[in-house]
């Protein structure tokens, strides 16, 4: 133990003698002087002196030792914690330390804790990630101490699922969270993120690729118990049916068929497995309608860098008026796959999801699909909307080649579905393109074409949009349409080669 070590340990008593030893020679400096005044010959003088000796040592550490004692140590727990509150840094560090030498010597009182985990969790959400991982240490130590009440210890878990996917996996499981039981807690939170519903607004991308890369983490580690382990990869592959919810008697009836890879995007190399990634593969579906039962071959992979797929169809529906329900099988593979080996034997997981999906087949259609939103959608509205862009006519590289017009359609926010048929005008030529389908779903969406085209070689033309209701049968989702007819005129075209 060095000497500086020693006076620190020995500081509170050295100045408890001194503070008596001045209390001694004070008294005994008074005591002299009233026996003056009162005429009386009374020996103070060994008082005084025993005090001046036993204030020394206290006086002598004060003024050339004033680094070994760490003053701060005694300074009262409500006032570090306001220390640990405040905006200066280097107090607050100061604040941290004590804090933490004060928990490991269990020198801190219940009420401070209190007051201390209730500002963690009051202030974790809006700090910068190194403070993060200061709080967190702290909340983690009240709950080892059991100084924690069951709801801040669900806050704290919350909380802590909102850091994982902002710090690296590694350091939440090794450096911040090293209980067990969190640990665990945890893993739930980021499976119930994992399976939340696909058309889950709050489900952003990012989020969601952080929480499975953090689930793919405690995995390696054997973390996560077996139930968790199956959970993980059931949840790898998420598919959902919708269709149309009524169609008009002989019509075909839409269906679309949502398959979402929930995998992670970030290899572990732990444990010697090697570089692991992970593949969701779909063969195929069968319909089932009626009496109907068609198998549908349908090839799909999907990873991190393609992690969703929609598959749109249609049956036919021989069905009489009234209600129904199409059925959906699908059969889903999940593998794991290495670096070596682009797909393992033995799939992980195989299974077969049954999915259904209610419609009405009226007898006729209803005679007015259109809502006040379609007929308060003015004209210049959706002019503004359509933005056309890099029209240009492509010549062949050979003259048996076709001419073709292209261009991209850029569509803004729109409070109601587009479908029509697209036309081209050159003066009083007419050229016919395709059908236009867009939902007010896809705000910012572009939409893509390439006609065959025969007209004249021109600088500029005109476009047409005359709205056609009968492409909405195809879709599951559109009912109300802008209808009307609406003409772009001298649109710049480019002229260029197929392979410019």
């Amino acid at each position: 133990m060095s000497g500086a070590t020693i006076i620190s340990n020995l500081a509170v008593p050295i100045i408890l003698v001194g503070i008596l030893g001045l209390v001694l020679a004070v008294t005994g400096i008074l005591a002299r002087r009233k026996a003056i005044i009162r005429g009386e010959n009374k020996r103070v003088f060994p008082r005084v002196l025993v005090g001046l000796l036993m204030f020394i040592p206290m006086l002598i550490i004060i003024i050339s030792q004033p680094a070994i004692i760490k003053w701060y140590h005694y300074r009262p727990a409500s006032w570090v914690i306001e220390d640990f509150k405040s905006g200066d840094k280097a107090l607050k560090k100061q604040a941290s330390r004590e804090l933490l030498l004060r928990i490991g010597s269990d020198r801190l009182s219940s009420s401070s804790y209190r007051v201390l985990v209730d500002y963690a969790l009051n202030s974790i959400k809006g700090s910068g990630n190194a403070d993060k991982e200061n709080l967190i240490c702290f909340l983690e130590l009240a709950h080892m101490k059991e100084q924690m009440s069951p709801s801040q210890l669900d806050e704290f878990i919350a909380l802590i699922g909102d850091l994982a996917i902002n710090i690296d996996a590694d350091k939440v499981v090794h450096g911040l969270i090293q209980n067990p039981d969190i640990q665990k807690k945890l893993a739930e939170l980021a499976l119930d993120f994992q399976g939340r519903d696909l058309d889950r607004a709050n489900v952003s991308t990012y989020s969601l690729q952080k929480y499975l890369d953090f689930l793919d983490y405690l995995r390696a580690l054997n973390i996560l118990s077996q139930s968790q382990q199956s959970r993980f990869v059931e949840q790898m592959a998420l598919t959902k049916l919708l269709v149309r919810p009524w169609i008009v008697q002989g019509d075909p009836l839409p269906f679309k068929l949502d398959v979402n890879a929930r995998v992670p995007g970030k290899p572990y190399s732990l444990s010697g497995e090697g570089d692991i990634s992970w593949l969701v593969q779909m063969k195929g579906y069968t319909l089932y309608l009626g009496e109907q039962r068609i198998e549908k071959p349908y090839a799909l992979h999907l990873n991190l860098l393609d992690n969703s797929k929609t598959v749109n169809g249609a049956i036919e529906c021989p069905l009489p008026p009234g209600k129904h329900t199409l059925t959906l099988e699908v059969a889903i593979s999940v593998y794991r796959s290495d670096a070596k080996c682009a797909e393992s034997s033995k799939p992980v997981l195989e299974k077969t999801v049954t999915l259904t999906g209610n419609f009405e087949v009226l007898a006729e259609r209803p005679r007015d699909q259109r809502s006040p939103a379609v007929n308060s959608f003015t004209e210049n509205e959706l002019r503004e909307s359509l933005k056309p862009a890099r029209f240009r006519i492509e010549y062949p590289d050979y003259t048996e080649g076709e001419k073709h017009l292209a261009g991209v359609i850029c569509l803004h926010t729109i409070p109601v579905d587009i479908s029509c048929d697209l036309f081209f005008k050159v003066g009083d030529q007419e050229f016919r393109g395709g059908p236009f389908i867009m939902s007010k779903e896809q705000p910012l969406s572009e939409f893509s074409f390439s006609y065959a085209y025969d007209g004249p070689d021109v600088d500029s033309i005109d476009m047409v949009l005359r709205s056609n209701y009968k492409y909405t049968k195809r879709t599951v989702d559109m009912f109300t349409i802008w209808e009307g007819e609406l003409e772009l005129k001298d649109i710049p075209i480019a002229h260029k080669s197929v392979n410019e």
